[in-house]
């Protein structure tokens, strides 16, 4: 058997609760909750229906009270949670958003280096010679760079619920965006450290990068070039 103290320990998404409970079923698990006394009646059915419903009640509602919470901090321009990007701190009295004096070098480097025309093997080479390295101590890998040149932020502009959260797999995908009237963007929000004009630039260079078929990424034309398709 299985004990939990309540029903919502064990989940808050009915949905959850149904397929684990019946994987447990068909392995000859009972689940047994210690303070809700279900003793598998029709009427304890309809008890444990309300109870879940309840609790993933108690839990969406918690999250949009929360959100809101975090929506009001968002429109004062504040820091909402969790690492500030590269580049920048969070002055601990305001809970605004400055400059990191020594970081800020680093994403000045990689987008002057990246429209130059340099590779981000060359850019990984020149920040480590630099002597810039992640927060953790390790080289600043090629991911990074790509989080740096695709962050809006260095801009100014401050934005807030950008990307989407879970999607009905319970997956997380930070690539997926939500909906334009869905996020907060307050244009000067944040300190500049890209010019608008330098950012779009890196945006059209990196599209542009994306779309371009391998015989433009060789350094010579071979025979077969478009042909050959990798097993």
């Amino acid at each position: 058997m299985l004990i939990v103290h309540k029903l919502d320990r064990f989940s808050r998404d009915k949905y959850d609760s149904a397929k684990y409970k019946r994987k447990l079923k068909l392995n000859g698990i009972q689940l047994y909750s210690v303070t809700e006394n279900l003793d598998g009646s029709p009427e304890s059915v309809i008890l444990e229906s309300l109870l879940k419903g309840m609790a993933e009640y108690y839990s969406k509602n918690l999250a949009r009270e929360v959100m809101k919470g975090m929506k009001e901090t968002a429109y004062q321009c504040k820091h909402t949670g969790g690492l500030p990007p590269i580049g920048y701190a969070v002055d601990p009295v305001t809970r605004k958003y400055i400059i990191n004096e020594e970081e800020h070098g680093i994403v000045e480097t990689v987008f002057s280096m990246f429209l130059a025309g340099h590779g981000y093997n060359q850019i990984i080479r020149e920040l480590t010679e630099q002597g810039y390295t992640s927060r953790y101590g390790k080289p600043i890998s090629k991911g990074t760079l790509g989080t740096i040149l695709r962050n809006e932020k260095y801009t100014g502009t401050y934005i807030f619920n950008l990307t989407d959260s879970k999607d009905a797999a319970g997956k997380r995908n930070g690539n997926r965006h939500k909906n334009s009237e869905d996020v907060i963007r307050v244009e000067g929000g944040m300190p500049q450290l890209v010019t608008k004009e330098d950012f779009q630039k890196a945006q059209d260079k990196m599209n542009q990068n994306k779309r371009q078929p391998g015989a433009y990424k060789a350094k010579e034309m071979y025979l077969l070039s478009g042909l050959i398709v990798c097993g």
